[in-house]
């Protein structure tokens, strides 16, 4: 090589070299920049430099480095995986580690984390982003506990990341343990304090307190720290919204369990004209306070919110059950609890357990139905329904309270006050049982056990709307009772021997019960007809007793009767119920208010006696037979037996039907009496009655009534000729203890053989002065 080319050789060298240390230096003040914050003049100096010199893979790893550190992950990952490189340094492996982290590529990030680990053993940093892309892929795929492990091992490696502080936090916050997720905050935040202040009102209505005296003391709490913490972030010097809305939406659930229903209504409209979301909890804590507060409409299109978000939320579709009950609309209802009764079945899987294990939920859904079905009035579909549940699961003690209360009503007292008791020993005693345990008394006519009881439970639940009921209904017991019976009949036809057009007014006033269940009582009635005789009048003044027992029941009454005829006369009556099935009453009476008033025109009276035995299968199947013997004064001996079956053909929420087919027999010894008497004669009929429900709401109701039938009387030395009766009543209830009746009827009767038409209207009154 001559001199001149060896001078080209050298300076070529000179110059890449000069060009080499220049392009380094340039790469390196860019990294500087970048370090200052200047990222953008930084990513700009090295692009160029890649341009220049794309072989360079020194320049690629710092811009995949500084891309990362401008929060530009994606580029940065992109520009690495350009570079090809086989090796990366580790500062450049850290960085797009993380990068990849921060674009949830958990694999990516776990591959670059092994490299990392291989190739530089014994540094803490490459286990540790191995743990948070194992918690990341594990969030990603749903399992907290697996990412809550995982960022648990990772705060092994590095205690004082506060960055992990607050991942584990949030992760101890969603799975539901807000204070474990305390422990790792080193400052108080607001945002974990209201997680834990949310977690205290769900424990309150989780685990009932033992002493009902105590119910709310961990309600209240709740309520004391949510306060605390909404006033807290509210007074923030930038309030988190966010927190503020859910502190509030917690407070309103804690208002729902305190049973604030008021307030609970009020504060979800604060947040509606706020104009807040109000997200399905918060809507289905204002419709059990609607529910509560008797507004059953509103409740209703509430609960329908609510299902619009969770169909499946079982909470809300027994509180839209309850709506649509007490909003009348019971067939809507009925198909509700039948559609849940449906789906599922006795027995389920639950988690990897190869053994079927008792759906609760599916065995609650069977109770809904079949007690919906004592709700609305069919106590024999109910009873038919609980029965094999009863028996599937006879420690069940609120199948058992269901039991009692529908055999309550079936005429079952006895089998009621057994069960309820049962249920009693097999659960904690809280509100319910307490109320079934006061009912039952109030049902066997226990009064001073169903008043101790009942004035327990109004100190512990004020304002409950059952225990108000119960309340009410032992007051009335305790409380003046006045009924009045008035009715006007008017006769058409020619029987010499009818009774008469006339009217009559019966009432009775009753003292409050002394010693428990004696109770004075003041009566008067006034009985006017008009048969062919002429006008006669009864004018009976009467004072007595009424008392009853568990399984018994006596009345008695001395009588004054005044008018055409002035007599003293008495009545003793009473009862007794053998079991829940078998029934014996009997009465005798002086001077008898059974006596013709046309007998009374002639100055007859009659003393009278009888007994009845009736059995019922249960309230809706009873035959009964009796026999009653009138001796009158001017000799004449009235022997009369009767019987007949009840039994209801027709059992629907808002309609039942009744036959009653009916026979009586008659016989008496003076044939030559001045009223109707004849020697031998029967009758046998064949009734219908049919009730339904017009209007209800809540205790008022109103119901009407028809009864028709007809038979046939017949009368020794008179032709057999048909009879009919046809009625119309309506029953307004203006109270559970206070009722009105008002109707007409119109009957065909015979005597000696010609019929009579009788159109008799009344009106009648019972009423507790409470």
């Amino acid at each position: 090589m001559d001199n001149r080319a060896l001078a080209y050789v050298v300076a070529t060298s000179l110059l890449v070299g000069r060009a080499g240390i220049a392009a380094a230096q340039t790469r390196e003040a860019a990294v500087e920049s970048a370090r200052l914050g200047a990222y953008d003049t930084a990513i700009a100096q090295l692009q160029a430099l890649a341009r220049a010199a794309p072989s360079d893979i020194a320049v690629q790893f710092d811009l995949a480095v500084v891309l990362q550190w401008a929060g530009r992950p994606r580029e940065a990952t992109d520009v690495f995986e350009g570079a090809s490189a086989t090796e990366a340094p580790e500062y450049v492996l850290s960085a797009v580690t993380r990068a990849y982290r921060d674009q949830q590529r958990w694999a990516d990030a776990a591959r670059l984390a092994g490299e990392g680990a291989r190739r530089f053993p014994g540094r803490v940093e490459w286990p540790l982003a191995a743990r948070l892309a194992e918690a990341g892929a594990s969030g990603e795929a749903g399992d907290s506990y697996a990412a809550l492990r995982a960022y648990l091992a990772a705060r092994l490696l590095a205690p004082d990341d506060e960055r992990l502080r607050r991942e584990v936090s949030g992760i101890l916050v969603q799975v539901g343990a807000p204070f474990a997720a305390g422990l790792h905050t080193v400052e108080p935040d607001l945002g974990v304090e209201a997680r834990q202040a949310a977690a205290l009102v769900n424990q309150a209505a989780a685990i009932p307190a033992l002493d009902p005296a105590h119910r709310f003391d961990r309600i209240d709490a709740a309520l004391t720290r949510l306060e605390s913490l909404l006033a807290a972030a509210t007074a923030a010097s930038t309030p988190d919204e966010g927190l503020v809305v859910r502190l509030r939406g917690d407070r309103v659930v804690a208002l729902r369990d305190r049973e604030r229903w008021v307030d609970v209504v009020g504060e979800v409209a604060a947040l509606r004209h706020e104009g807040r979301p109000i997200p399905a909890y918060i809507r289905e804590a204002e419709a059990d306070a609607l529910l509560a507060l008797r507004r059953p409409d509103e409740a209703r299109v509430a609960y329908g919110d609510v299902l619009a978000a969770e169909p499946q939320l079982r909470s809300a579709r027994v509180g839209l059950f309850f709506a649509l009950l007490e909003g009348e609309r019971v067939s809507e209802a009925l198909a509700l609890s039948d559609t849940m009764a449906a789906e599922g079945g006795p027995k389920t899987w639950r988690g990897v357990s190869p053994v079927p294990s008792g759906n609760a939920d599916w065995l609650d859904a069977q109770a809904l139905a079949a007690i919906a079905r004592y709700y609305v009035g069919e106590y024999r579909e109910a009873w038919r329904r609980l029965q094999p549940l009863v028996d599937g699961a006879p420690a069940l003690s609120f199948l058992r309270s269901a039991k009692a209360e529908i055999a309550n009503v079936l005429g079952w007292p006895r089998l009621a006050d057994e069960e309820t008791h049962i249920a009693a020993t097999l659960a904690p005693p809280d509100r319910t049982t307490a109320i079934a345990l006061a009912d039952v008394a109030l049902a066997r006519k226990r009064y001073d056990e169903a008043q101790q009881r009942t004035s327990v439970l109004v100190s512990l639940f004020p304002g409950d709307h059952a225990v108000e009921r119960l309340r009410q209904s032992v007051r009335a017991h305790s409380a003046p009772e006045l009924r009045i019976d008035s009715d006007s009949r008017t006769e058409h036809g020619d029987a010499a021997d009818s009774p008469g057009s006339g009217y009559d007014v019966r009432s009775a006033l009753l003292a409050p019960p002394l010693a428990e269940r004696w109770r004075l009582k003041a009566a008067y009635e006034f009985s006017q007809a008009s048969p062919v005789e002429g006008i006669i009048l009864r004018t009976r003044y009467g004072a007595g007793v009424e008392t009853d027992w568990p399984d018994a029941s006596l009345d008695a009454t001395v009588w004054m009767n005044t008018g055409t005829l002035d007599r003293a006369g008495g009545r003793v009556a009473g009862t007794w119920e053998i079991g829940d099935h078998l029934q014996v009453a009997g009465e005798g009476e002086r001077y008898s208010a059974d006596t013709p008033l046309r007998a009374i025109y002639y100055g007859i009276s009659a003393d009278g006696g009888g007994v009845r035995v009736s059995y019922s299968r249960d309230s809706a199947t009873i035959v009964s037979a009796a026999l009653r013997r009138s001796w009158f004064t001017d000799g004449n001996d009235r022997v009369e037996a009767s019987g007949f079956l009840t039994t209801r053909v027709l059992e629907q929420p808002d309609l039942s039907i009744e036959l009653r087919p009916e026979l009586w027999w008659g016989e008496n010894t003076r044939l030559d009496a001045p009223y109707f008497n004849p020697r031998q004669s029967a009758s046998a009929s064949v009734g219908a009655a049919a009730r339904h429900l017009l209007w209800r709401r809540y205790e008022r109701s109103l119901h009407q009534e028809l009864r028709l039938s007809a038979g046939a009387f017949a009368q020794e030395a008179n032709p057999t000729r048909w009879t009919g009766f046809a009625s119309y009543e309506q029953i307004l209830k203006l109270t559970t203890e206070s009722a009105l009746y008002y109707g007409l009827s119109y009957a065909r009767n015979v005597y000696d053989g010609l019929p009579v038409g009788s159109l008799r209207v009344w009106i009648n009154l019972g009423h507790r002065f409470q």
